[in-house]
């Protein structure tokens, strides 16, 4: 038996690597929920699944990273804030700013052999306003290559000066938005940009307070794919050049190419009620009597406005009376877009562990993680633990358990930690069987750390 175990605990670390090329006709993508919601925190995250093409897990892959890795900002700095919060409270202050929030939606757009994946941010945790930020992916489908922004170009080509003129251009136009360093900080990036695309245009971005101040937003720069047709690689253009730019609805992710778009009432943003309801599989009537119906009851919300009858709703309408996950977002610089997508019952889904990982800002915080985890088969908490060499060669084998670690029996009763060396620990685990004649035994693993930046990450286990 105790055999048994040390194999079972070794299935658990091993390394697996299975890749797998499917034809472009079987591109798939779903959607997953991230949720979690107390005193102090609200995440919601809506996580892309890609399937059936050449490089979708490590896309997959990618997206989760950068969920998990906002995910255990967001519940470190809620951990923190909490005793403050309850302090201040109980002394009868203002704490309202005291909260913790995350929201992740996603975006994309196929064309050809070409995938160009968007992760919207937007995080809060207290302060003045939110965060918003974009993290994107483009890969080809058929080869499975993600692409770096040099990768879009032919070898010979000087994109990098082309390119970065093309911007500084676009900002003399109206440099009072941008800060006074702004050249230096474009140049400094020697083309490695930033970037996603968007119909037949390559779009380039810098994030909040890279160039400009914060009401200025993200700053983007759309570039036509025919004034840089002899520097794109051939299947890069051929793939994008007679794409669409995409419309102002997007349900799961894809554009839905409506006519339809929002309006602006007494400084509040109104949604298309009739196309957005629809599209998430509602009934919607109207008569004079009710005006707009949705699923058999009166629409009485407001603020709505009717125009050229047309009905328009606030966002809170889908998100507080349909309990629907419909969101607001910009792509370019100031092109609102809405964002809806299909409920996801996280009762019954691995992914919901994943809101309980937590980025340990010390040594013996990460171990004491990693060590409960395993305990309790959260694979994600174990997963989102390591440093970005261990989840790249781990990823695979997490994803074969679906993230569910160890079996249920045996299972670990208790462990024991203790420090080896600096940043080495032992951690020997206590297992149970489901006869109680077994008894109990033990495995022993080696937990190496080290602090990268903020966070601590585990480099190894062995």
């Amino acid at each position: 038996m105790k055999r048994i175990v040390a194999v079972l605990l070794v299935v658990t670390l091993l390394i697996s690597f299975v890749p797998c090329v499917f034809a472009d006709d079987n591109f798939k993508v779903s959607h997953t929920a991230i949720k979690s919601n107390d005193d102090i925190k609200t995440i919601d995250v809506v996580l892309p699944i890609f399937e059936g093409f050449s490089g979708a897990d490590e896309i997959n892959k990618k997206a989760l990273n950068i969920a998990l890795d906002a995910i255990g900002d967001a519940n470190s700095i809620a951990r923190a804030m909490l005793p403050l919060k309850k302090e201040l409270m109980e002394k009868g202050e203002a704490a309202a700013s005291m909260a913790v929030y995350l929201n992740m939606t996603y975006d994309y757009v196929r064309l050809g052999e070409i995938l160009s994946v968007q992760l919207n941010i937007d995080s809060y945790s207290g302060g003045a306003h939110d965060i918003s930020q974009v993290l994107s992916i483009t890969s080809n489908t058929s080869t499975g290559e993600i692409y770096e922004f040099k990768n879009l170009f032919k070898e010979d080509a000087d994109y990098n000066s082309v390119i970065t003129n093309l911007i500084l251009h676009e900002i003399e136009k109206d440099p009072e938005v941008y800060f006074p360093n702004y050249e230096e900080t474009i140049i400094s990036k020697n083309g490695n940009y930033e970037f996603y695309i968007d119909g037949d245009k390559l779009v380039v971005y810098f994030g909040l307070y890279d160039i400009a101040p914060y009401a200025s937003g993200i700053r983007y720069f759309m570039i036509g794919s025919d004034g840089i047709k002899d520097m794109l690689k051939d299947e890069v253009y051929n793939s994008i050049k007679d794409g669409k730019e995409r419309g102002i609805i997007n349900y799961n992710g894809k554009d839905i190419n409506s006519n339809k778009g929002t309006i602006t009432s007494n400084y509040t943003i109104l949604l298309p009620l009739r196309v957005i309801a629809e599209t998430l599989g509602y009934k919607v009537d109207w008569n004079k009597k009710d005006g707009a119906i949705v699923a058999g009851k009166p629409v009485s919300i407001m603020p709505q406005a009717v125009i050229d009858g047309t009905t328009y709703v606030p966002t809170s309408y889908f998100r507080d009376v349909l309990s629907e996950n419909v969101s607001l977002g910009v792509i370019g610089n100031d092109k609102i877009i809405v964002r809806a997508y299909d409920k996801v019952n996280i009762e019954n889904s691995n992914y919901r562990l994943a809101s309980e990982f937590e980025n340990p800002k010390t040594v013996q915080e990460a171990v004491n993680m990693y060590a409960e985890a395993v305990k309790m088969r959260n694979g994600f908490v174990q997963y989102g633990l390591l440093d970005d060499k261990m989840r790249d060669e781990r990823y695979d084998d997490y994803k074969g358990f679906s993230f569910v670690t160890g079996v249920s029996s045996p299972w670990i009763d208790s462990y024991e930690i203790k420090q080896l060396a600096e940043n080495l620990y032992q951690i020997k685990f206590t297992y149970r069987t489901s006869v109680p004649t077994d008894g109990t035994y033990t495995s022993d693993i080696n937990v190496r750390l080290t602090e990268d930046g903020e966070y601590v990450k585990i480099t190894s286990i062995e």
